[in-house]
């Protein structure tokens, strides 16, 4: 029946009502659950999720803190609830004296459990964030991919001598001097009044190769007619 009304809080949000029933029935699953749907719902509403806690911390006796203590060294033992484990023992830590936790019975031998797992996470999160940065030298390296920095790149392409400047742009192809684009070709020279475009692959070398020929034929005509008068 209590397992029951302890479904139906949840499903409420009713999470005080909840967290009193899943700690009074000793259900360290269910009341990770509970404590886990509290912070989430807090987190959505724009709090840290801290706050709601240290209230119920607060409000605990003695035996249920150290209760709570217990389950977060079991707790903490796995990385993905590490979190929620150490976010409830902030909440213990910040809303009791200190005197009164170590002079509690079993208390300080359960904080004694907590340490070395706590910092093995936190040696965990110092290596991934250290890690983190290898992506911010991989970008800086590659050149910014975001806008904003776009100056910054334009000075690091300015003062590197590995990458050269484009030199022309819309797919124009420079060959031998002449601009190429769509299958014509602007001569570039410095005469403006040249507005000449020829096609790739013709030339003036025909039309002279074929006034040689006819040059050479008129030739050979003119000695036919000598050698015939003569």
């Amino acid at each position: 029946l209590m397992e029951q009304q302890l479904s139906n809080h949840l499903r409420h949000k009713e999470y005080k009502q909840a967290l009193e029933i899943a700690l009074e029935l000793d259900k360290p699953r269910q009341a990770l659950k509970v404590f886990t749907a509290l912070v989430e719902n807090d987190v959505t509403n724009g709090n840290d999720g801290l706050t709601s806690l240290q209230s119920h911390a607060k409000a605990w006796p003695i035996n249920r803190t150290a209760q709570v203590l217990r389950y977060c060294r079991d707790w903490n033992t796995r990385a993905r609830n590490s979190h929620i484990a150490l976010l409830i023992i902030k909440a213990i830590v910040s809303s009791i004296p200190v005197h009164k936790l170590a002079s509690a019975d079993g208390i300080p031998e359960i904080l004694a459990g907590i340490t070395p797992y706590a910092e093995r996470h936190f040696e965990r999160i110092d290596k991934l964030y250290a890690s983190s940065y290898l992506i911010d030298f991989t970008l800086l390296s590659m050149g910014s991919l975001s806008i904003n920095h776009d100056e910054d790149f334009r000075a690091w392409e300015a003062k590197t001598k590995l990458i050269l400047p484009q030199k022309s742009t819309d797919s124009k192809l420079n060959l031998t001097g002449t601009a190429v684009s769509g299958g014509k070709s602007q001569i570039a020279s410095t005469n403006d009044t040249d507005d000449e475009v020829l096609t790739i692959g013709e030339s003036d070398t025909s039309s002279t190769g074929s006034d040689i020929e006819s040059d050479s034929d008129s030739e050979s005509g003119d000695e036919a007619d000598s050698s015939l008068s003569s």
